[in-house]
């Protein structure tokens, strides 16, 4: 029981890993900041800032870099 919640855990922190990394391709592919802030009784803030700008492409595009 205690390997199997072990082993879960390890697989969300994973699949955060790869979310936040994601989106972190996508906003510095645009010149913008992404700030992420986990807190163990809040949950999780994401702050993103994007400069204005003439926006071509995709993020499929941004994803196979």
């Amino acid at each position: 029981m205690i390997k199997a919640l072990d082993n879960k855990i390890l697989q969300i922190q994973m699949w955060q890993r790869e979310r936040r990394a994601i989106a972190k391709r996508i906003v510095n592919a645009y010149g913008g900041e992404l700030s992420i802030q986990s807190y163990t009784t809040g949950g999780t803030v994401v702050n993103v800032q994007l400069a204005v700008a003439n926006l071509e492409g995709s993020v499929t595009d941004v994803l196979k870099g």
